[in-house]
């Protein structure tokens, strides 16, 4: 009897290894897995950058009807000499005329462009309108960028998509494009 299950204990004990595809699959499992939390932790972070750039803009838009208050309800001229939008000045630049020179303004958008990695701004502004828009460079597909917008008319909102330029101004007229997505 101590001889029979001797044997097979004796036998079980040199079994106790893992086989090559064993080690394999679970190795997979675990590949597939941190996968899928890579995708979700990415998507987590591009709809943070998403909510901040808009919060942002929400308060540029109250700084520029401050501005127009203290200022005869006028934005100043800030456009490229034919009616169409610049790239934001940065903080510092006092080479221009317009709301979008005022050093605080200056400020906020480059605080949004903090949380917008590798994105532009443009900035438009006749005497009674403005419209600022801000892109955002996809983290996962280069060829596809967000806008998102702020104008005069209260309108916020944004565009997604194939937009090819990433650094293609969408305002028109001192308003934003027709938008794909609304705040």
């Amino acid at each position: 009897m101590k001889r029979l299950f001797g044997g097979i204990i004796s036998k079980m004990k040199s079994n106790r290894a893992f086989t090559l595809i064993e080690l394999l699959v679970v190795i997979a499992i675990i590949g597939i897995l941190a996968a899928i939390i890579f995708l979700n932790v990415t998507g987590a972070r591009s709809q943070a950058h998403d909510t901040a750039v808009k919060a942002n803009l929400t308060n540029i838009e109250t700084a520029l009807n401050q501005f127009a208050g203290n200022h005869n309800e006028s934005f100043g001229v800030s456009d490229d000499g034919g009616g169409g939008a610049i790239l934001c000045p940065l903080p510092g630049d006092s080479s221009g005329t317009g709301v979008f020179y005022d050093p605080a303004i200056e400020d906020n958008i480059a605080t949004t462009l903090t949380n917008s990695p590798g994105g532009t701004a443009w900035c438009f502004s006749a005497n009674d309108a403005f419209a600022l828009a801000v892109s955002r460079p996809a983290e996962l597909n280069a060829s596809k960028s967000y806008f998102w917008c702020v104008d005069s008319t209260g309108n916020k909102c944004g565009n997604n998509g194939d937009q090819g330029d990433p650094t293609f101004p969408p305002i028109i007229g001192g308003a934003c494009v027709p938008c794909t997505v609304t705040d």
